[in-house]
């Protein structure tokens, strides 16, 4: 009896402590979870508030870039620009919204975001083509998607 009592706070007391402070997002081996303001990873979620609002993470029909994943990296890797600068790989995970009507929103560079390649990211989010979006229920709603972006080391050609 005391052990189930002990369980049942602890677990009220770990909830009401989460409610308080969910603060960030974090994209880890292709799943979202909620990071604390402690740096602490919480389990992953369906859906979450941003600015207020309800955005899903799953949904029954997944918002879609025009023409499908292939248009979708043909198009990255047509408008990303290459840097002769970099002296490694660099990855950034671009964290956005695809709000009702199919636009991002809500955009968010996380990874090494040097060289302002984290703008670079976010401009590059912000100009994307209208996504068919997310339906759940029937309706249209607002899902939250992480896009790793990698620019490549570009080796330099010696003459």
């Amino acid at each position: 009896m005391k052990l189930t009592s002990f369980v049942i706070l602890m677990f009220l007391a770990f909830h009401n402590k989460v409610a308080a402070q969910i603060d960030t997002l974090k994209f880890i081996d292709g799943t979202y979870y909620v990071v604390d303001t402690d740096g602490k990873l919480l389990s992953p979620r369906k859906t979450f508030s941003v600015d207020g609002e309800e955005v899903f993470v799953f949904v029954e029909l997944p918002t879609e870039f025009p023409g499908g994943k292939n248009a979708l990296t043909n198009w990255l890797a047509k408008n990303i620009k290459p840097d002769l600068n970099l002296t490694k790989d660099l990855t950034i995970n671009a964290i956005f919204t695809i709000n009702t009507k199919g636009f991002p929103t809500s955009i968010v560079a996380q990874g090494d975001t040097a060289n302002g390649k984290g703008r670079e990211v976010i401009k590059l989010i912000e100009n994307m083509p209208r996504w068919k979006p997310a339906l759940q229920g029937g309706k249209t709603v607002k899902m939250r998607l992480a896009l790793p972006i990698t620019f490549s080391k570009i080796e330099k050609s010696k003459k």
